[in-house]
């Protein structure tokens, strides 16, 4: 029977700054880093993506961006119009 993925969560707050469930991720590099850990794991965990009020999507766009650039397979955005 497989395993079921982990699923790590990233939060993108209102004003761009983008963190895990105990770490801040304060560049672009410490992100892409992060999300290529991931994407090692077997089974590859699922991405969440949650994101507050902001007043522009550019960095939800970079986020999935960076996701898909270190391989992650499967993810999902959450947060309102930003995320659809």
């Amino acid at each position: 029977m497989p395993n079921n993925p982990a699923i790590l969560n990233l939060f993108i707050r209102n004003n761009g700054e983008i963190s895990t469930d105990t770490t801040g991720l304060t560049d672009p590099a410490a992100l892409h880093a992060w999300l290529s850990e991931a994407a090692r794991q077997q089974p590859q965990p699922e991405v969440h993506i949650h994101v507050t009020e902001l007043d522009s999507y550019e960095i939800v766009g970079k986020v999935i961006y960076q996701t898909q650039l270190a391989g992650i397979k499967t993810g999902q955005c959450f947060g309102g119009q930003f995320c659809t």
